[in-house]
């Protein structure tokens, strides 16, 4: 089963807006896109007029896919829609080319204590633990009881890291930048699929 195109993604998202709003088509293609298009209003009725036949009738013609969509829309459309609307949009465009935002965005921010004495103590716990890479080199002549309080260090500095990430996000409504799905299974390296070695 294929993915929905990217133009069909965007049209049917603004398709459920428009009926759920008090927004008409004209009014998104006059008020919203125009100015993201660099489409100003002429100056004079005749020349408004035009002006807005002509535009109403593209973006028509787009919504019915009697067109296709112009890629050199997509950003001004996204652009001109509202964030609550533009937002999750993004996130399913990013997720069908295969990305994805880091976290959702929330609705309003509060204020979040931050933990920064906490990765720089786990940081800390990492460099005293990390005896297996002073060398360089991670082989047969390291300890193993060495190696695994490095990871542990390891990962406990990865824990702290992600719950400051989650109070940024909770504080600021931050997301950072979206991630290619590859990259994070890449970091992860299936480490946590695989059998722990106990100490």
């Amino acid at each position: 089963m294929g993915y929905p195109r990217e133009d069909q993604i965007i049209i049917e998202a603004t398709r459920e807006w428009l009926q759920n709003s008090n927004y008409t088509q004209a009014m998104f293609a006059t008020q919203m896109l125009a100015p993201k298009i660099e489409q100003q209003e002429p100056e004079s009725a005749e020349g408004w007029e035009k002006w807005h036949s002509k535009l109403c009738q593209r973006v028509s013609v787009i919504m019915t896919y009697k067109q296709p969509f112009p890629l050199t829309w997509k950003w001004a459309w996204l652009n001109a829609l509202p964030p609550e609307v533009r937002a999750p949009l993004e996130s399913e465009l990013a997720a069908v080319s295969g990305y994805l935002h880091t976290l959702p965005v929330i609705k309003g921010a509060n204020a979040v204590t931050a933990n920064t004495a906490m990765i720089y103590n786990g940081f800390s716990s990492l460099v005293k633990n990390s005896t297996p890479a002073h060398d360089g080199v991670y082989d047969e002549n390291d300890e193993l009881d060495a190696a695994n309080a490095q990871i542990d260090a390891s990962l406990n500095l990865i824990g702290v890291l992600i719950e400051e990430i989650q109070r940024i996000h909770a504080g600021t409504g931050a997301t950072g930048k979206i991630r290619d799905l590859e990259e994070i299974d890449k970091m992860l390296g299936g480490l946590c699929t695989q059998s722990s070695n106990e100490k």
